[in-house]
């Protein structure tokens, strides 16, 4: 596992522009209300927001390939990688994914979620003990004990150098503010480096994984390998969605106390195997998408994507926020029915809802963040009556960085239901 230089802190500097990319969010729900032209201009980015463009789109990931720009500084990863070198890194990581998502793996799910809401009394602290327990589960996947709470940290740390990055990827900066984020993003990356490489069951990993890649040919990407990278974006994408989740549900029960307690007696029931709970995570998903923006950028010559001519080089913006509020694949997609009959039913449009991408590239722990997501939510319910706060507006408002989340938590009001 490689070492970076010796820990400093993370530098953070919230740009005067941050409000762009909230105001991105609010364009893309007024577009997606409105029926707006899916191929209008986002930022530097195409948008795209067609059925038929996202299947195009997704069949063809390494024609139309991620994009991550400034987010790369963390180093090369199974996210940003392509072709044979893609498969590689996947079958590294995969494998412990897939395993930690198995039914038997669920009991020690719900409890990881359960011993961190233990530690909560109040909302403020909810939205740490949802990403250390997301750690918990992730890091235990590996052998790990390193202590969730420091991961947790970390990411809250990270998340305005994120939004940094969204800025400059669909606005654009000047030079010494680019070189500057930079070595910001190198610096986040040496603390949580100092956190992961105290642990010798990663450690076991990564001398695994690297031994794996070097049997490789060299075109498979084995010059400049660096396990410890897998682990940090695997780290990043399998919290942050989680945690986006969660705490859009925590919203919605706040403000409906009747489906709050209808949740709360099917928890009661079923636990995370209630249907009632996966289709309202669902439906969470659906209305505030964790990842709204997938991007792709187009490579390899001048393409047709569904009949529409991109040219190379060409920044697209997949428009999943449109996608899940088309109303001619959902019915009422302005309304939030937490019982929503597509999901209930299973006959939703399976490119009309993209909460973890589609196509070979899905989201490779996509399995586990549905578990975690039941299983956390049953917990959470099961201790806590969620109420809105004493003065609170009762207005969604959101932050984007990695992920679309609500900005706070801390407004809300939890009520022990035992003791």
């Amino acid at each position: 596992m490689a070492r970076h230089r010796a820990q400093r802190p993370v530098r953070v500097l919230e740009p005067a522009e941050a409000w762009r990319v909230e105001r991105l969010i609010e364009t893309l729900y007024a577009g997606a209300w409105a029926d707006a032209p899916p191929d209008r201009p986002l930022g530097a980015m195409a948008l795209v927001g067609d059925v038929d463009e996202a299947a195009a789109l997704l069949a063809e990931p390494d024609v139309f390939v991620k994009d991550y720009d400034l987010l790369t500084v963390l180093g090369h990863s199974r996210f940003d990688a392509r072709g044979e070198e893609w498969a590689a890194r996947r079958d590294l990581t995969q494998p412990v994914l897939r395993a930690a998502a198995v039914t038997d793996r669920h009991p020690a799910i719900a409890k990881a979620y359960a011993d961190r809401f233990a530690a909560v009394d109040q909302a403020e602290g909810l939205d740490r003990a949802i990403l250390a327990a997301a750690s918990d589960v992730l890091l235990s996947a590996f052998g790990a004990t390193v202590p969730g709470e420091e991961v947790a940290d970390w990411l809250l740390s990270f998340r305005p150098l994120a939004r940094r990055v969204q800025i400059a990827g669909m606005f654009g900066g000047h030079q010494a503010g680019l070189a500057a984020l930079r070595a910001d993003i190198a610096a986040a990356r040496d603390v949580i480096d100092g956190v992961l490489t105290a642990d010798p069951a990663l450690m076991a990993w990564c001398a695994w994984a690297d031994a794996r890649m070097a049997a490789r040919p060299a075109a498979v990407g084995r010059p400049g390998f660096d396990a410890a990278t897998e682990l940090v974006l695997a780290l990043l994408a399998g919290t942050e969605t989680t945690a986006a989740s969660l705490a859009w549900a925590v919203r919605m029960l706040a403000a409906d106390p009747v489906l709050q307690a209808r949740l709360v007696e099917a928890a009661a029931r079923d636990g995370g195997r209630a249907p009632e709970i996966a289709v309202f995570t669902q439906e969470v998903m659906r209305y505030f998408p964790p990842v709204p923006v997938l991007t792709r950028r187009v490579i390899g010559g001048d393409r047709v994507l569904a009949g529409r001519p991109v040219r190379e080089g060409t920044l697209l913006a997949l428009d999943v926020i449109r996608l899940h509020h088309d109303r001619r694949w959902w019915d009422r997609p302005r309304q939030f029915r937490a019982d929503r009959a597509e999901f209930a039913e299973r006959t939703y449009h399976r490119r009309a809802f993209l909460p973890f991408s589609a196509g070979a590239r899905v989201c490779g722990g996509t399995g586990l963040a549905r578990a975690e997501v039941h299983w956390a939510l049953a917990a959470l319910l099961q201790r806590f009556r969620i109420q809105t706060g004493a003065g609170a507006p009762g207005v969604m408002q959101f932050e984007y960085a990695l992920t679309m989340r609500p900005q706070g938590l801390s407004d809300l009001a939890l009520e022990p239901r035992h003791g």
